[in-house]
């Protein structure tokens, strides 16, 4: 299978890519260095030129704390950057695989989560 991986010289993205080659996948591997998913055509171009069976999308603005300071940047990334990859994905019929991150269920000290541990949403955006 041909996957295109966004951020894929993130901390997760950097191990993934290797072991899915490792698998015999046909890995394209791309992040904020081959182009901003915010801007208009860029994740179209990522996109058509991978012709992808399937996209693995981890690009993401990470971190609670950086995430806070620049609230704009992060919901230009994490919220527009992933429609655009969405549509991209779609327009090109390619599978979306879209990852999302521990701060969903927000600080659990040393405490380990999982996929069944309880979401904590916070109403105090502001």
């Amino acid at each position: 299978m041909r996957i295109l991986v966004t951020g894929a010289a993130g901390f997760i993205g950097r191990y993934l890519v290797p072991e899915l080659e490792q698998h015999g996948h046909d890995v394209v591997a791309v992040d904020l260095a081959d182009g901003d998913i915010t801007l208009p055509g860029v994740a179209e171009r990522l996109v058509g030129d991978a012709e992808p069976d399937a996209v693995l999308h981890m690009a993401a603005a990470v971190s609670r704390v950086l995430c806070e300071d620049d609230r704009l940047n992060t919901i230009a990334v994490n919220a527009f950057g992933t429609a655009t990859v969405a549509e991209a994905t779609a327009k090109a019929g390619a599978r979306l695989i879209y990852t999302s991150t521990s701060e969903v269920y927000e600080d659990h000290g040393l405490t380990w989560c999982d996929e069944t541990t309880p979401l904590k949403v916070s109403h105090n955006l502001y």
